[in-house]
This record gives structure tokens, sequence and C-alpha cells, in this order.
């Protein structure tokens, strides 16, 4: 009888170690459940440094539209009070109009409007329009009072396109910035030692 009750314990035993071994994850069968980085790693860090380059990618392209947006091309001013004139990120100081057959009138001056200040004053016969350079040197440009009108919206123009010109550099430095960090981690990612090749690099090593 004993021997009946030891033999059945030990099949109990038997079939809940044959159970658990069934479920158990490194069965090949369940390789793939149990050690998913095994067969998926390569596939997964491929996809994160397409990721990682795609990203680096489409931030110079940012960077290049939005050059192209913001770089005006020089011609004729799209706003001028003689012997002013705007354009797109520049302040002209014209010296001389132009002749028949002299062609375009000279400039005096081309200043950036990165950090100009510019303001309208008042005198009993003129008006002046003052321009102070980044430096902190200044030029004015006197206007008959009639003029007043004109020389208050070519004011207004100049300060809106500097805020403008503002913003563009504020994005321009933000978006060199992320392609930087884009860049050194891609850089990275490639450098990373395979760890499940013993330490050696990819191959090939460029990569």
């Amino acid at each position: 009888m004993d021997g009946w009750v030891a033999l059945l314990l030990v099949g109990v035993v038997a079939g809940g170690f044959l159970a658990w071994y069934a479920h158990y994850p490194f069965l090949p069968s369940r390789w793939r459940y149990g050690w998913p980085d095994s067969k998926h790693r390569p596939d997964r860090r491929a996809l994160a440094k397409a990721r990682r380059a795609r990203r680096v990618q489409v931030l110079s392209r940012a960077r290049e539209e939005l050059h192209q947006q913001g770089s005006g091309q020089e011609g004729e001013p799209e706003l001028w009070l003689w012997p002013l004139g705007l354009v797109e990120h520049e302040l002209l100081f014209l010296k001389g109009e132009a002749s028949e057959g002299q062609g375009d009138p000279r400039v005096d001056e081309r200043l950036p409007l990165a950090d100009v200040t510019v303001k309208l004053d008042h005198s009993q016969d003129h008006v002046y329009i003052r321009v102070t350079r980044p430096d902190g040197t200044r030029r004015s440009q006197p206007y008959p009072r009639h003029q007043e009108i004109a020389a208050d919206a070519l004011v207004e123009a100049i300060h809106n396109q500097v805020v403008d010109h503002e913003k563009f550099r504020r994005r321009d430095a933000e978006l060199v910035a992320e392609i930087r960090r884009a860049e050194a981690v891609l850089r990275a990612a490639r450098d990373t030692w395979k760890t499940d090749a013993d330490g050696l690099r990819p191959w090939p090593p460029w990569r």
C-alpha cells in the first residue's frame, strides 16, 4: 500500500513538472517570447538609427526652407522714401539720384536690420528718421513736414522688419542647436558597441 502511495506521489510530482516545463518560455517553440531581444534587437536598432537620421534630414530641410522664406532678393526696394530704401533684412542709404543713362543710384550705406532701432522725431519745419546702429552710433535723415505721413510709414515698416528679422535669427539658432543635438545622438548611436557581439563594433565601422 505504501508503495502505491509513493508511486502515486511520484507521478503527481512528475506530471506537475512536465506541465510547468511545457509552459516554460525557454522551449524552442516559445524562444521568441522568452528572449524577444535576441531576434528583434538588430531590427529595432536599425529602425532607431533610421529615425535619428530622418530627424537630422527633417531639421536640415526646415532650416533650408526658413532661409528660402526669409532671404529677400535685392532689387527695387520694398519701400523707399528718398534717400532711404528698405529691402528685406537691410536698410539702404542711397546717394545721388539715378539720371538717365547712369543706371541705379549708388548705395552710400547698407545697414543690416539686426539690432537696429529707428524712431521719428519732429522739429518745426522737418521730421527726422533717426537710425541707431548696433554699435550705438546714429544716423538721421531729415524730411520736410509735408512728408511726415510717408516718413512715419517707413519708420513703422523698418521696425516691423527688425522684429521679423529677430524672429528669423532666433528660429535659425534654434534649428542649428536642434540639428547639432540630433547629429550628436546619431553619432553616439553609430559608435555604440554591440553588447551581444562581445563588444565588437558594428561592421562596416562607418555604419
